[in-house]
């Protein structure tokens, strides 16, 4: 490509060295240019500030592909996780919250079943507490050990 029939503009702008900020950018300038990246990011900024003032991210996810993490919404492993990580911080439980009248939130934590989802049937549950053992715990490490969480 012949050097003459390239069209080049050049722009110019000030910083004023008192003020820290600009200051501080002047400083971060020399060294882009040190490194020949001054006017890529140049174009990069400008690309994603406009694209940013028009509502859209495109720029930014090209330019930064890891800031899309921080944005979606956690994972249901993620979820577990937290879940299995307050059970066992809490303990073994007196009285496991299994069924409740409806879903509404207890301590926290939502009913793994609704009794209204279950139909006009007597639900009896017989809860004892183990002698000799921690059985809640043993369930959360295997629980914890087959979604692949590590604990402790």
């Amino acid at each position: 490509m012949a050097t003459e029939n390239r069209v080049r503009e050049k722009f110019s702008f000030l910083l004023n060295l008192r003020n820290e900020l600009d200051f501080n950018l002047a400083d971060e300038i020399h060294e882009l240019k040190k490194h020949r990246q001054f006017t890529a990011t140049i174009r990069d900024g400008i690309r994603l500030v406009v694209d940013l003032r028009r509502g859209r991210v495109d720029v930014l996810l090209e330019l930064f592909p890891w800031v899309s993490d921080h944005f979606a919404p956690p994972s249901a492993s993620a979820e577990f996780e937290q879940m299995m990580r307050r059970l066992i911080e809490q303990g073994s439980p007196k009285q496991p919250l299994l069924i409740a009248d409806d879903d509404t939130p207890v301590n926290g934590l939502r009913p793994l079943i609704a009794a209204s989802a279950l139909g006009d049937d007597e639900i009896v549950l017989d809860i004892r507490d183990v002698q000799g053992g921690d059985s809640t715990q043993n369930f959360l490490n295997s629980v914890m050990g087959i979604s692949g969480v590590p604990n402790g």
